[in-house]
């Protein structure tokens, strides 16, 4: 499969000169003018409330504790029907924070670095938050955490070492997250065969319906050969995360890596959006060509179990293939968002398509606005309620990144001006991953991971959260 590199960035620029981490930017995407505009007058946005949320990096050798959130196709952030925030990331022992989102297999799970599953939640709007609690050991492999709610239901997922795989697990509660029930394995991968960062919806109908999507390389039958290139997968489980299913596939196996899932579920119908390479002219993995890889999209309408006809959402220019990456998706009622990353110009963009259909059609793609200050601009995440669409990502040159936020009232036809949440702090540093939630009073809450604190004793990775009413 396409084990293309990630836009997680190893880059810190430091207070003190004695060291850096090297940047590592290889492997983000770009596009076409923004729809109706560029960047659209919605009214003012008024300034951000931002506050630091974690305070316990440490850059020793002997426990190293890099607090981070991470894929952008996930959700590390999450509003229930409360108005409580839920935020989760891993706290990575290792001081190099860009770990590949995909392992070739088999998997060397002893030689991952350390990782555990933390989470915190707020009641009052994100004004204060509740002590972090660990939902998992510290253990090698533990990484790429994901939450979402749904009718007082809190659902974390992670992927973890079992053995000589990383597979998926999930820890629920019933109590919007005052407790949770014991870690339950989601994922059904075979031995040696380990699954890439997954991701999680959940929806209040049909009642306990929770949903997981991944991606792993197990054995497929391709024009009579077998076949190891991963595709992207589906289980799914109602009765709040128990009990699971068998996982079925999403993509079609054609011997083409498929990857990054995003999915989204809404009274029944479930979007799944992937990074797809079938478009290119051989496997990207084999290192003779330059690789070709586009968004995917497909919607089931009975909740899984079967699946309407893939839809292409991106094209790259003849002749010039170009990555195509890591979609997000927000779905509220028939209104389907995607957002994903795009280097056909040279230099990562992102881009935007919508669907007013229920995801049966999409309008043209646009470029969503950027900030000038920044050569680039990656990650975007999505969170959609009502018309109300929100979008963060990161812009970045070389060391330094900022985290941006613009928002639709109008389902997505036109954006806001990009706002900074990152420059009023005058901090030096690398901000990157940020996602997003909208909650029930129409607040955006945004989490991501900043590099300001570190200095000449090496990186402190923390964690930064803001609201936006």
């Amino acid at each position: 499969m396409g084990s293309r590199p990630v836009i997680q960035s190893r880059a810190v620029r430091c207070a003190a000169p004695l060291w850096c981490l090297v940047a590592f930017l290889a492997g983000c995407p770009a596009g076409a003018p923004l729809a109706d505009s560029s960047a659209a007058d919605l009214g003012p946005i008024k300034p951000p409330f931002v506050q630091r949320l974690t305070n316990d990096s440490d850059p020793s050798t002997t426990q190293v504790k890099m607090n981070l959130v991470q894929w952008n196709w996930a959700r590390q952030i999450a509003a229930d029907d409360s108005g409580a925030v839920h935020v989760v990331w891993v706290q990575l022992g290792s001081v190099d924070i860009n770990p590949p989102a995909d392992h070739p297999d088999p998997v060397d799970t002893h030689a991952l670095p350390t990782g555990q599953i933390y989470t915190s939640r707020s009641r009052d709007r994100g004004t204060t938050w509740s002590t972090p609690r660990a939902l998992t050991t510290r253990a090698a492999g533990t990484d790429s955490a994901g939450v979402v709610t749904s009718a007082g239901h809190v659902y974390v997922l992670w992927r973890a070492s079992d053995g000589d795989r990383l597979r998926a697990f999930l820890r629920a509660s019933a109590d919007r997250g005052e407790s949770f029930g014991a870690a339950v394995p989601v994922s059904d991968n075979p031995s040696g065969v380990s699954v890439s960062p997954p991701a999680l919806a959940a929806s209040p109908s049909p009642p306990g319906a929770v949903y997981t999507v991944w991606a792993d390389g197990r054995v497929q039958q391709v024009l009579g050969q077998s076949v190891t290139i991963k595709e992207v997968y589906l289980a799914r489980s109602a009765d709040h995360g128990a009990t699971w299913t068998a996982a079925s596939p999403v993509s079609v196996p054609d011997g083409f890596s498929s990857w990054t899932p995003a999915v989204a579920a809404w009274a029944g119908t479930l979007h799944v959006a992937w990074t797809d390479e079938r478009d290119d002219t051989g496997e990207c993995t084999k290192g003779s060509n330059s690789c070709r890889e586009e968004e995917y999209y497909r919607r089931s309408l009975d909740g899984g179990k079967s699946w309407q006809a893939e839809l292409r959402l991106t094209s790259d220019a003849p002749g010039a293939p170009k990555e195509s990456w890591a979609p997000s998706l927000a779905v509220w009622g028939n209104s389907v968002h995607v957002a994903y990353l795009d280097r056909r110009t040279g230099l990562f963009r992102n881009y935007y398509r919508r669907s007013l259909d229920g995801g049966q059609s999409f309008l043209p793609e646009v470029e969503l606005t950027a900030d000038p200050a920044f050569d680039q601009a990656a990650r975007p995440h999505l969170a959609v309620r009502g018309q109300a669409v929100h979008l963060v990502w990161f812009g970045f040159t070389d060391f330094d990144a900022d985290i941006y936020y613009s928002r639709s009232l109008d389902d997505g036809a036109r954006w806001s001006s990009p706002l900074d949440l990152t420059a009023a702090t005058a901090a030096v540093g690398a901000a990157r991953m940020p996602h997003v939630a909208v909650a029930p009073d129409g607040a955006a809450h945004v989490v991501w991971y900043d590099s300001r604190h570190s200095d000449g004793a090496g990186p402190r990775i923390e964690l930064y959260y803001a609201r936006l009413d």
